[in-house]
């Protein structure tokens, strides 16, 4: 394996790595807030509500501005 092949495969595993945490921290974040919202609230409308907040308005993809 060549110099260029193995620094383009150390970058291919960090941003797999990277991405991988992201995702593992987005889900985590939208576990916390339904569990949050259902122990502050027993309106299922409200947990919905809130956990399609944090679905949508934080999703793991950089957004287009």
């Amino acid at each position: 394996m060549s110099g260029g092949a193995s620094v383009a495969r150390a970058v291919q595993i960090l941003l797999a790595l990277t991405g991988a945490a992201a995702a593992a921290r987005w889900f985590a974040l939208i576990v916390w807030t339904f569990r949050e919202i259902a122990s502050r609230s027993r309106s299922v409308v409200a947990q919905i509500c809130s956990t399609l907040v944090v679905v949508l308005g934080s999703s793991p993809a950089p957004s287009s501005t």
